[in-house]
């Protein structure tokens, strides 16, 4: 693998100069940059990341703390991962899932993070941990924290506006002239019912909710059967949103003509249903890049911006078939 010393023979400059580009440190003139880049490149220079840290004394290192995998997660997931590469750093994932001992797990998983010394760490997904313990404990080994639109609030994190993004779908749903817009979800998720609830005070109109542990039958027959009956309704997830199409369809309810139907997330067989389902897509990459932007802000020991580290990023309503 090429040397600093090659790539300064190579471009006609000094190894200094080499160093100050390659570590981003210390002022380089616009054409010796690009030039020193150009024969780093084509000399396939890598960094060592050890040398580098034992060099500076700050690890190179970044944990990612993972509750679930699925598809929006692995979104995040590459975000966070690609942005904080660029950057240098490279990730080691520790996955935390339910143990039944979660005060417990959260302590192991912290002795686990220290035992590495990481430059910083991230949480992402369901985690089953005590997250303001956690992040307290990093805090007093002076490692910095970032959530990646984590469940729990009283943390630093980047979060997903749901509630602003239901509020949205049912204004697009009254403005297409439907007067009677439920809501059919679980009943222990308050973040999109809440966005439901907001919309309707808007609007002026009485909620129609109908809560189940699933998209049951008998979920499905409470909702058919409300005075008024809904012409839309804004579902919990995409998931809930196509098992409520399939039922609609062994009733003989039309869909988009006697009801549309909202899901949540876009996920990637929304598309393919029938009608293809209108849906909020949930901003994962820009979740994640905007997560380790904030973590890498935190690890460089720049201060917080008005406001503080944390901010939400909307929805975006991707409408189909299905309303």
């Amino acid at each position: 693998m090429a040397s600093l010393k090659d790539i300064a023979k190579s471009a006609n400059v000094s190894v200094r100069t080499v160093g100050r580009v390659v570590r981003a440190n210390g002022y380089v003139s616009g054409d010796v940059r690009a030039r020193v880049m150009a024969v780093a490149e084509r000399l396939g220079y890598r960094p060592h990341l050890a040398a580098r840290a034992l060099r500076t004394g700050q690890s190179m290192e970044v944990a990612m703390l993972v509750g679930e995998m699925n598809e929006l997660v692995m979104a995040r997931l590459e975000a966070v991962e690609r942005c904080l590469r660029a950057d240098g750093y490279a990730v080691f994932v520790l996955f935390a899932r339910a143990t039944g001992e979660e005060p417990a797990h959260t302590e192991h998983l912290v002795e686990r993070v220290l035992l590495r010394r990481p430059a910083g760490v991230a949480f992402i997904g369901g985690l089953p941990l005590d997250l303001v313990r956690l992040t307290r404990a990093l805090e007093r080994a002076g490692i910095p924290s970032m959530g990646v639109d984590p469940r729990l609030r009283g943390v630093d994190g980047i979060w997903i506006g749901r509630e602003e993004g239901v509020a949205l779908a049912v204004h697009h749903l009254a403005q297409a002239g439907r007067q009677h817009v439920a809501y059919l979800g679980p009943a222990d998720d308050p973040s999109r019912l809440d966005g439901y609830r907001l919309a309707m005070r808007e609007l002026g109109r009485a909620p129609i909710v109908v809560t189940d542990t699933d998209v049951t039958a008998a979920a499905v027959d409470r909702l058919l059967g409300q005075v008024p009956r809904p012409d839309a309704v804004q579902t919990y997830s995409d998931r809930w949103a196509m098992m409520l199409l399939r039922e609609l369809a062994h009733r003989g309810v039309a869909v988009p003509a006697d009801m549309a139907v909202v899901g949540f997330d876009d996920r990637e067989l929304t598309a393919f249903a029938r009608p293809a389902l209108t849906t909020l897509a949930q901003p994962s990459a820009e979740v994640g890049e905007s997560a380790a932007a904030a973590l890498l802000a935190k690890i460089a020991g720049q201060p917080a911006p008005p406001g503080g580290w944390s901010r939400r990023i909307p929805m975006k309503l991707v409408v189909r078939e299905s309303a």
